[in-house]
């Protein structure tokens, strides 16, 4: 499968942003925020008589289990419309809409009420609902608190029925397919036989990535975003450093500290660790307040120094109002020992083999440091290997790898046209013979074009563009005017005069799979809007984009300059 790129967007205080800008404004008009709808979270409980007691992967049995969920959307007559999203380290099951109640009386909330008002809009309010990326006009999405969760799933804050007090030490340490494996357990309850997809983002992602292996019947495409294959050296030392960060609390006493202070520096510490791999640097730096605010009880006699020491400061004094240091060291375990290929010995490639019929989505955002995307790629290389359906793409951003939190226009297009497709597909092979009307496009590129040398890329190019005239004339005998063919051909030379035939030829399947007539309805779902570089030379950057081709041009001559080649960071 080709590895795509999606240009950042465009930054209006750089050379030529403010002019993008205005023109993405024009092509795409802004709509004004809608308050978020009202939501409820929902309970399921399970495994409550000890005969039907939850196994672990570990063998040891536990119950009873609730799980705190939200939906949204309706559920179609033939149940073949739910999408299960999982979230990440410190998310819950409200992932869209506005949900002001902490869960219902009975279900604890962990250390007091964690429900803070930060809770209250959901994590991924810009990519779930009406007419967005997972759009709740024609699909039914569900959400759950993992199990050990803090938000109204059973977790080391709950009531233990045997003693009457929260299970605190007592509590076992969850594994990736303990979590997965529950999740089942309310699709059950729900009816729900094979989903429509499963989706997430960092270790959300590689929870959908492990239903999909543990339960490939159960679903028939996957989205990831922001994923890796394993917990890499880098993320070992940074969780062990958060494990102690807790543990080494002296109120953490072994998780039991319910019934009094809670370990709020030792968490505080630990987001500190993690959050840093969260956002970009420069992104951190803008959030940055100018003044310097401390609390006299914050640190032991360090005064602050920096606005960044202060929103840092800031940001994990929030969060631990929010959440509980049981819960994020269950969790944080989970991420330390997980292992996509161990199910195969090791080898990725058959461990991803059960997913091989799938429709597949992979993302990568290239600022990330938490899941860096060689980790992606390494994923997509067994993909690959096995002949899976999948496509690669890689976000260019500057929020790193909490993009997908933040940019939804970045992710929409091609997750809808993921569902869209998927949705087709399905349709067509459960429908009668007499109901089959088109076959689903297939997640593919157009053939892989082998240029090798400037002179057929250059040769390769003008017949490119000589398609595109075509197409939008619906003339197959049109020609391109000589004078346009000739200044195309300088800004193709101009441009790409000092690049090797690798990223030529890059350059030019990615132009391909805009062009070619069927791929008509894919150039936004599969690119986003071009930002002019504002180094970018030849004539055509001297006046206003003419038409679309041009646009498409510049899209991809820009993610080719931006694409950074990193050495692998284990």
């Amino acid at each position: 499968m080709e590895n795509l790129t999606i240009a950042r967007p465009a930054d209006p205080k750089a050379p030529w942003g403010s002019r993008q800008l205005e023109w993405m404004q024009k092509v795409v008009p802004l709509t004004p925020m809608k308050k978020p709808a009202l939501v409820e979270t929902q309970f399921f409980t399970f495994a409550k008589a000890p005969e039907d007691a939850f196994r672990l992967e570990n063998g040891a049995s536990f119950g009873p289990i609730t799980l705190a969920y939200e939906t949204y959307g309706q559920l179609s007559a033939a149940r073949d419309n739910a999408i299960l999203v999982f979230h990440a380290l410190s998310g819950s099951q409200h992932a869209a809409g506005y949900n002001p109640r902490r869960p219902a009386a009975g279900h604890s909330c962990g250390a007091g009420n964690l429900w803070t008002d930060e809770c209250h809009t959901g994590w991924w309010d810009s990519l779930v609902g009406p007419g967005k990326a997972l759009d709740t006009r024609q699909y039914f999405i569900i959400c759950a608190n993992y199990f050990g969760g803090c938000y109204g799933s059973t977790g080391p804050g709950s009531i233990d029925p045997r003693s009457g007090k929260p299970y605190g030490s007592r509590f076992p340490d969850p594994t990736l397919a303990d979590v997965v494996n529950t999740q089942t357990h309310l699709l059950d309850h729900l009816g729900i036989r094979t989903l429509l997809a499963v989706a997430g983002g960092s270790l959300g992602g590689v929870m959908a990535v492990d239903f999909a292996m543990r339960y490939p019947e159960r679903t028939h495409a996957l989205l990831a975003i922001g994923i890796g294959p394993r917990a890499t050296t880098l993320h070992k030392l940074s969780n062990f450093e958060q494990i102690c960060s807790i543990e080494w609390d002296p109120h953490f006493s072994g998780g039991d500290y319910y019934d009094a202070v809670p370990p709020t520096r030792g968490l505080m510490l630990a987001r500190m660790i993690s959050h840093k791999t969260f956002l970009h640097l420069h992104l951190m730096e803008e959030r940055a307040r100018s003044e310097i605010a401390q609390e006299d009880d914050d640190l032991n006699g360090y005064r602050l120094q920096h606005q960044i020491e202060s929103y840092m400061l800031h940001a994990v004094k929030k969060f631990v109002t929010r959440f509980d240091a049981n819960t994020y060291l269950r969790i944080i375990k989970i991420w330390q020992q997980f292992d996509l290929s161990a199910r195969a010995g090791g080898n990725l490639a058959e461990a991803l083999r059960p997913c091989r019929n799938h429709r597949i989505l992979i993302f990568s955002i290239d600022s990330d440091v938490c899941f860096w995307p060689e980790e992606q790629a390494e994923i997509c290389e067994a993909l690959k290997e096995i002949d899976a359906r999948y496509l690669h793409i890689t976000v260019h951003s500057e929020k790193g790898h909490d993009s997908f939190l933040l940019e939804p226009e970045l992710y929409t297009p091609n997750i809808q046209f993921l569902l869209r497709e998927t949705h087709k597909e399905e349709k067509v092979k459960n429908a009668p013979d007499s109901d089959i009307t088109e076959p689903a496009t297939q997640i593919t590129t157009p053939t892989v074009l082998e240029i090798p040398s400037r002179h057929e890329a250059r040769a390769e190019f003008l017949k490119l563009t000589q398609l595109y005239y075509q197409r939008e004339a619906r003339d197959k005998t049109l020609k391109v005017p000589s004078s346009e063919s000739r200044e195309l051909l300088r800004w193709f030379d101009s441009n790409l005069a000092q690049r090797d035939m690798a990223d030529i030829q890059s350059f030019l399947n990615m132009f391909q799979a805009d062009i070619k007539e069927e791929y008509d309805d894919l150039p936004e779902a599969i690119f986003n809007r071009p930002r002019i570089p504002d180094e970018a030379k030849g004539s055509l950057h001297e006046r206003p984009l003419r038409n679309e081709l041009e646009k498409i041009i510049l899209r991809h001559l820009n993610s080719l300059r931006d694409l950074q080649r990193r050495p692998g960071r284990r």
